[in-house]
């Protein structure tokens, strides 16, 4: 009886550790011969996992790792935000064409492709919420010093945020373009949403980026190392949670806008001159590669 009542007073029994060679939860059955330490990964149904293994399978170890960062990520409090029908609709009668606009340089085929992929992905978990979820990306390269093609301006300033894929070619003057864009949709954020900190721009980091520090202080979500994994990259965990996170951005921003009333006004929108990095500072490369003076 004394040790029941010990027992009682102490509280519950923290879970047993899984033996070496087992992990409980959802990988139970897989073996492995050595342990890791992945740590503060907790599985739903409270059972939490102290010591995980490294699986034979590299696939099935990634699979897991971005597993248990989802996991926490739900575990922190994050919420699955969407876009009510309401919301949407008045959207759509206040001139929204877009849900979001996605910015990036126009470099080669896997930014492109990653550009791309990005889109796809943000439409597709958009249209769980709403019947007419669209994602605009332009495919046309504008060359530096050209006029800017109305059917962009329609689209930029018909968005309801902008998503924009960044490298450190997105900063230069010869990407001048990516900056107006940024400096048209940062315009558009502080006449639809005043007094919020909330802004329109979501920087998806595609290469590791020193961001000037007007954009470095928006919170940006970085996908740099996934980016390098493959072109199997966007079928990992810790791409489609990053998609989660824009989608409740985007939320955020729409119902933001659908409180402040504010309309989508083509006719009235005018054009940034200047790049928003025109007088960002230019990081020069570290030797070897700098040139001599």
């Amino acid at each position: 009886m004394r040790e029941r009542a010990d027992r009682q007073a102490a509280g519950p029994e923290p879970h047993p550790l899984p033996p070496k060679g087992r992990c409980n939860g959802p990988s139970a059955g897989l073996t492995d011969i050595r342990e890791s330490r992945l740590r503060n990964c907790s599985w739903p149904g409270g059972i939490e996992i102290v010591d995980a293994h490294i699986f034979k399978n590299r696939k099935l170890a990634q699979g897991f790792a971005d597993l248990c960062r989802i996991v926490t990520l739900l575990s922190n409090g994050f919420q699955m935000a969407s876009i009510s029908r309401e919301v949407s609709g008045w959207l759509r009668k206040a001139g929204y064409q877009n849900h979001c606009f996605i910015s990036y340089a126009h470099t080669d085929q896997e930014m492109t492709e990653f550009a791309y992929r990005l889109g796809v992905a943000i439409q597709r978990e958009l249209s769980y919420s709403i019947p007419t979820a669209k994602v605009y990306m332009d495919k046309t390269d504008i060359p530096v010093g050209a006029e800017w093609p109305k059917d962009l301006r329609v689209n930029l300033c018909c968005s309801i945020a902008m998503v924009a894929v960044i490298a450190p070619i997105y900063l230069t003057k010869e990407h001048e373009w990516c900056g107006k864009e940024w400096a048209a949709m940062d315009k558009l954020g502080k006449a639809r949403l005043p007094g919020t900190p909330v802004k329109p721009i979501i920087p998806v980091l595609f290469r590791k980026t020193e961001l000037p520090p007007f954009a470095a202080a928006r919170q940006s979500i970085d996908l740099s190392r996934i980016a390098l994994l493959g072109r199997r990259y966007y079928s990992t965990t810790e791409f489609r949670s990053a998609v989660l996170r824009i989608v409740a951005q985007i939320a955020e921003i729409a119902g933001l806008i659908r409180q402040h009333r504010c309309a989508a006004d083509v006719k009235g929108f005018k054009l940034p001159r200047r790049s928003a990095f025109t007088h960002a500072p230019v990081h020069r490369q570290s030797f070897p590669f700098r040139k001599s003076a």
